[in-house]
C-alpha cells in the first residue's frame, strides 16, 4: 500500500491500514508530509496575526496572570510578543517529531513489557500515520484563514472543533474552559487512531488499548485543568 492512500485511509479505515503498517512501517515520509503541513500552517498564520493582541488574549485565560496588575502584564506581553511568531513555526517544526518519538517510545515500552512483538519502527509508525488527521485539519484551516480576519484570533480558537469554541472564558472560568477545548473533535480522532493502531500493533484487547492511550490523556488533560 502506498504512502499516500495509507494517510487517507487510515483515517476511515486504520485497522486495514495499521495492519499494512505492522509489516511495513515506512514512516519517514509520512512524517515529513504532516510536519510540513503543520508548519506550513502555522508559519503562515503567525506570519499575518497581531501578536500582542493574541498573546494577551491567551494569558488572559490564565486565573494567575489575570491577577497580575495591567502593568506587569504588558511588560509580559511586550516581552514575549516578539518571539511567538517564531515559537509557533519552530515548535511545529522541532515538536512535531520530538512528540512523535516521545510517544512511539511509550507504546514500545507499554508493548515490550507485555511480551508483545513490536519494534521502535513498529510503534513509532503508530502516532505518526495517527496524526494524518492533521490533512483534514490543515484543509480547513486554510480555509477559514483565507475567508476570514483572524489577525488577533489565537491559533487554538481558528476552527470550531473543540467545545470551548461556543462557550465565553468569562462565563465558564478558565478551568472548565479548558476541559471544553480539550475536547477537540480532531484531537479524539487523533486518540481513536492510535488506539486502534496500538491494538492492531500489538494484538491487545481494544479496552486494553483504550486504557494506554485515554489513560495518559486524562492524566494531562486533568493536570493542564489542574494549573489552568
Amino acid at each position: 500500500m502506498g504512502i499516500w492512500r495509507r494517510l487517507a485511509k487510515v483515517l476511515f479505515w486504520p485497522s486495514e491500514v495499521y495492519q499494512d503498517i505492522v509489516r511495513s512501517p515506512k514512516v519517514v515520509l509520512p512524517l515529513l508530509i504532516i510536519v510540513f503541513l503543520v508548519t506550513g500552517y502555522s508559519s503562515y498564520y503567525v506570519a499575518n496575526i497581531d501578536a500582542k493582541a493574541v498573546l494577551a488574549q491567551q494569558l488572559e485565560k490564565s486565573e494567575r496572570v489575570r491577577q497580575l496588575p495591567e502593568a506587569q502584564k504588558d511588560i509580559i506581553i511586550n516581552s514575549q510578543a516578539k518571539w511567538l511568531i517564531y515559537m509557533i513555526p519552530v515548535g511545529a517544526l522541532v515538536g512535531t517529531p520530538v512528540i512523535f518519538l516521545i510517544i512511539g517510545l511509550y507504546f514500545f515500552l507499554l508493548a515490550k513489557l507485555s511480551t508483545a512483538e513490536v519494534n521502535y519502527s513498529q510503534a513509532f509508525a503508530i502516532p505518526v500515520y495517527a496524526h494524518a488527521v492533521a490533512i483534514p485539519t490543515v484543509i480547513v484551516g486554510f480555509i477559514i484563514l483565507l475567508a476570514t480576519d483572524f489577525t488577533t484570533t489565537p491559533l487554538e480558537e481558528i476552527i470550531p472543533s473543540n467545545a470551548g469554541y461556543f462557550f465565553q472564558l468569562e462565563d465558564v472560568g478558565s478551568k472548565l474552559h479548558k476541559l471544553l477545548v480539550s475536547l477537540d473533535f480532531f484531537g479524539m480522532w487523533k486518540l481513536v487512531l492510535m488506539t486502534i493502531g496500538f491494538s492492531v500493533s500489538t494484538r491487545f484487547a481494544l479496552w486494553k488499548s483504550i486504557l494506554a492511550i485515554f489513560g495518559p490523556w486524562l492524566i494531562l488533560t486533568a493536570l493542564t485543568i489542574l494549573f489552568a
